[in-house]
């Protein structure tokens, strides 16, 4: 019988820790945002940045929250999503990476 005191992991959770262990060169994207950083990025030019352009809308959104989650698990606040001012239904994301 498995012991109670034992921690089982999901494969979600594996996959949400992975960013830990995995060194910046898996997401060549990092370099382009820590040079455009400071900035303000439309979801359109995220997307391209990302190389998800090409995915159907709801893949491409999911891929899209799933990389910046794991962005700002490795640099805490470094993509912050806004609503945009003129139009309330769009997101601009507020890039700002600190190296650790």
């Amino acid at each position: 019988f498995p012991s109670h005191d034992s921690k089982t992991t999901t494969k979600s959770e594996e996959q949400t820790n992975t960013i830990n262990y995995q060194s910046d060169y898996n997401y060549p994207f990092l370099d382009k945002l820590k040079q455009m950083s400071p900035s303000c990025l439309t979801t359109d030019q995220l997307d391209s940045l990302f190389d998800i352009s090409h995915m159907e809308l709801n893949s491409r959104k999911t891929k899209r929250n799933r990389l910046i989650d794991k962005i700002n698990n490795r640099f805490p606040g470094a993509i912050k999503r806004e609503r945009d001012g003129n139009d309330r239904r769009l997101i601009i994301y507020k890039i700002n990476i600190q190296d650790s």
